[in-house]
């Protein structure tokens, strides 16, 4: 089996791994983004109940192990993807978070200015939540296992597999298209929020090369989305 996987090139271990790690997220999207209400603005497309959570940290706990022994029989190192914690990365992340909300705003407010929505469609999201307060543990542990899953996969991953053509442009595209086609279930905020989003991360991480502020600040972002739901 070593040998078998040893033997993939560099293309075939690439869409191994991101099959692995984000097939399924991506099916699931895409079938939601085509039926009748994918991209209705008052459907919700998931509803995050604790069930849910608990669903989502044991998949992608399978998923990044079955995609972590691909890559260590192949002679991955966790050094490879850059984590290295600090004050000022995490100082850092809280800039993206600013900067990430910021942009979202602009794009936000143009979007519903350009199209036949209204700021009431768009507001009426918040009234169809699921009743499931969700509980603060299960909420932590998506918030924690979540950033580390999808940065180190779709931003430290692409982007370091693509380092030998040295292009920018290339790497951080293809990052962030994997990123959007599997948060399509979010309709068009996912071209309002999550393309931004994977655009101003591919960056930060082809400059910088230290993925710890894209965790920190997705941790954030992901706290932050669940806690309007978070049992009092």
């Amino acid at each position: 089996m070593r040998k078998f996987i040893r033997s993939f090139s560099p293309v075939t271990e690439f869409f191994v791994v991101i099959g692995i790690c984000f097939g399924y997220f991506i099916f699931v999207s895409i079938t939601w983004a085509l039926s009748p209400h994918g991209w209705s603005l008052t459907t919700p497309a998931i509803e995050f109940t604790n069930a849910e959570l608990i669903h989502i940290l044991v998949l992608e706990t399978v998923l990044a192990t079955a995609a972590a022994l691909l890559l260590w029989v192949r002679g991955w190192q966790v050094a490879d993807f850059n984590i290295r914690p600090s004050w000022i990365g995490c100082g850092a992340g809280l800039l993206l978070v600013g900067i990430d909300d910021s942009v979202y705003k602009v794009l936000y407010r143009i979007y519903f200015e350009t199209t036949s929505y209204t700021a009431s469609a768009a507001e009426a999201i918040s009234e169809v939540l699921p009743s499931d307060e969700l509980s603060l543990i299960l909420v932590l542990a998506v918030s924690i296992l979540n950033p580390f899953f999808e940065e180190i996969f779709v931003v430290g991953y692409v982007i370091k597999a693509m380092d030998k053509l040295g292009n920018a442009f290339l790497a951080i595209g293809i990052s962030t298209v994997i990123r959007t086609l599997y948060h399509l279930y979010q309709g068009p905020f996912a071209y309002i929020s999550i393309l931004p989003l994977g655009i101003l991360f591919g960056y930060v991480y082809w400059r910088w090369r230290n993925l710890w502020p894209l965790i920190f600040a997705h941790g954030l972002l992901d706290y932050f989305g669940f806690e309007p739901q978070l049992a009092p």
